[in-house]
């Protein structure tokens, strides 16, 4: 199990790739999204090892867990980044993924299709 100091460490260097990303966030808004996310992971984990004594392993044990033990705040915020970070992971620029590659429901299989 990671220490408190570790978690510590591991928010302040993604605090760091945050700094340096932010001087051109527009070529970067996903990467901004993702690593500010991780951020918020490395101080809720800080939170559960320095409260409860442990940490809580997993995106969606972790939104239970401040939902159900008294981190309502902690919660909605830790929501909207883990949201937003799916966003920009997925689907960001989908409209550039592959050639706008589309899955055929009824074959299930790959068929690319022409911008329109």
């Amino acid at each position: 199990m990671a220490r408190l100091v570790d978690h510590i460490a591991l928010a302040n260097k993604n605090h760091d790739a945050l700094m340096h990303l932010l001087k051109d966030v527009d070529t970067f808004p996903e990467w901004v999204t993702v690593i500010a996310f991780y951020k918020a992971v490395q101080i809720i984990e800080a939170v559960f090892v320095h409260v409860q004594g442990r940490c809580c392993h997993g995106h969606q044990k972790r939104l239970a867990e401040l939902k159900s033990k008294g981190y309502k705040a902690l919660h909605s915020h830790y929501r909207a980044l883990w949201s937003a970070s799916c966003v920009a992971r997925y689907l960001y620029d989908t409209k550039k993924l592959s050639e706008n590659v589309v899955l055929s429901r009824q074959t299930h299989s790959m068929k690319s299709a022409k911008p329109k």
